[in-house]
């Protein structure tokens, strides 16, 4: 899903969030309580990319944390939403949490779970920080990630994407940097903007949905690779970006 196509999503639940007649939404999340899941990376919740159903799906939306009705809403493959489930195989969840507009998406492929995205809705972190989570905490929750890659392409190009890969876990996160330079220095207080649960072997296309650029399905990948070095400044080869 690339940000236009992403920024649909929200335009629909937004127009249905507004029109509805509800009381104040939930309070806004500690990120880390949408992140300690009940189980184990890469399941979100009892929801498993690749092994929970639609059906299964939506038995547990509303046991997630921080769910409200009038917050959620389906789209269909042809991003028309939709209170209910749509009747396709292809669809997806979104519920927006609280007032800062931290998001979920759980992606359906063939009445499958094909990937979950627990999201900073805005584009702009620094600003808003909307779901006020950082690097650190990140590393806390799930220890040292195993590769980075680094993308250009923010919001009104003004900071840069840092791919942090957890290949144990199916785990990627995406953290925010000003520093537009190859030569990134990586610090605890970068913000996060999302965090993605997917399946192993559905890695590249998890990068191309975060990035927007499809061309990254066809990649290899491994020349953008870097491994984790702590807080210090990275040398990256090239950018995501330039994969075509």
């Amino acid at each position: 899903m690339n940000r236009l196509k992403r920024f649909t999503l929200l335009l629909s639940l937004l127009s249905s969030v507004l029109v509805s007649c509800v009381t104040r939404g939930a309070e806004n999340p500690i990120f880390s309580n949408l992140l300690n899941s009940t189980c184990s990376a890469p399941c979100w919740f009892g929801v498993t990319p690749g092994q929970t159903s639609k059906d299964e799906l939506t038995k547990l939306i509303p046991t997630f944390p921080y769910y409200q009705d009038n917050r959620t809403t389906w789209t269909d493959n042809q991003y028309q939403s939709s209170h209910t489930a749509p009747d396709t195989t292809n669809s997806t969840f979104i519920m927006i949490v609280g007032d800062n507009w931290a998001t979920v998406y759980i992606n359906v492929v063939d009445n499958v779970v094909s990937n979950i995205l627990v999201s900073s809705a805005l584009n702009n972190s620094f600003e808003y920080k909307d779901i006020d989570f950082t690097l650190d905490d990140i590393l806390r929750l799930y220890g040292k990630p195993t590769d980075l890659f680094l993308d250009s392409g923010c919001f009104k190009r003004a900071c840069q994407n840092l791919f942090l890969v957890y290949s144990k876990q199916s785990i990627l996160v995406v953290v925010e940097s000003k520093d537009l330079s190859l030569n990134l220095q990586v610090s605890p207080t970068l913000p996060v903007r999302h965090v993605a649960f997917f399946k192993p072997f559905q890695f590249t296309e998890v990068i191309s949905m975060l990035t927007g650029n499809e061309d990254l399905k066809q990649c290899n990948l491994f020349p953008f690779r870097v491994a984790w070095q702590g807080y210090t400044t990275v040398q990256f080869p090239k950018r995501l970006s330039e994969c075509y």
